[in-house]
């Protein structure tokens, strides 16, 4: 598995979404439980190719995950399916819940680090660090949301 890991590193690196996107699946098919974390990247490939109904599934799938990175990506889904609905607010307070340090990085309140943090705890400041240096271009998709985000201190 961890050989697989490395060689789907290589072809992310080397731009080949497809065929890392079809290891990444099996090696989800053969370590269900997922302790390397590889639902995190496939969940990552997902989103920047724009394949939303995957997106959609890989998150039912892993529905009982408790990170940043499957609430906030859960919300960012929402918007860009359906827009500023009631169901994306609601979508995105649960994931402040979750993580209340993503949005000040999403909004550029906080500037990310340059070197990444090497830990992260679950709630933490690093995870929301790691979650936006990922994803923050994908949020850039839905700018509006951003937009939404900086005009509402509350949320």
């Amino acid at each position: 598995m961890e050989t697989m890991q490395e060689y789907v590193d290589l072809l992310l690196a080397g731009g080949q979404f497809e065929d890392a996107i079809g290891h990444l699946e099996e090696m989800l098919e053969l370590n269900p439980n997922d302790n390397q974390g590889m639902r995190y990247t496939l969940l990552n490939v997902y989103m920047a190719t724009d394949r939303l109904a995957e997106t959609e599934q890989l998150i039912a799938d892993y529905n009982d995950d408790i990170t940043a990175a499957f609430a906030y990506s859960g919300a960012w889904l929402e918007y860009l399916k359906n827009g500023p609905t009631s169901t994306f607010k609601m979508k995105f307070r649960a994931a402040k819940n979750t993580n209340a340090h993503v949005p000040d990085y999403l909004v550029s309140r906080k500037p990310l680090p340059q070197d990444l943090p090497e830990v992260i705890g679950f709630g933490d400041e690093n995870e929301a660090i790691a979650y936006v240096a990922s994803t923050g271009p994908l949020w850039v998709k839905i700018a509006p949301a951003l937009e939404w985000l900086t005009s509402n201190e509350e949320v």
